[in-house]
């Protein structure tokens, strides 16, 4: 399908390395204290960035269970709120007339090549 998953590769290289760290064995070792302890070493300042994280680490462990290596899933941690992008303004239409008359009465600053008439 042509998908390389390096971010998904690198955050559950990180998960790995740190239940080693922990000196989790096993997958029944790990718990939903341990998952969350994780989450939280990885620090995100954006929450779009920890959900993501979190995504992986909940796919990572849905398939564990499908595959029945584990009676139920681990994750309990929930997505963080993400705040709504800036929606953009847009102008009434006689403000936008307002703006034009006033930048066609601007003075052109700009320079000129020798020789070259004035532009308006």
């Amino acid at each position: 399908m042509g998908c390389k998953f390096a971010s998904e590769d690198r955050q559950l290289r990180l998960l790995d390395r740190f239940l080693d760290e922990q000196g989790i064995d096993s997958i029944e070792a790990i718990d939903a204290g341990c998952l969350q302890a994780f989450l939280v070493s990885r620090h995100r300042t954006n929450p779009r960035s920890y959900n993501n994280l979190l995504g992986n680490v909940r796919r990572l462990f849905d398939w564990i269970v499908s595959q029945q290596l584990l009676a139920a899933s681990p994750v309990q941690a929930r997505a963080q709120p993400q705040t709504a992008r800036r929606l953009p303004f847009l102008f009434p239409p006689e403000a936008i007339r307002q703006l034009l008359v006033h930048a066609k009465a601007l003075q052109d600053t700009r320079a000129r090549r020798c020789g070259a008439p004035p532009t308006r």
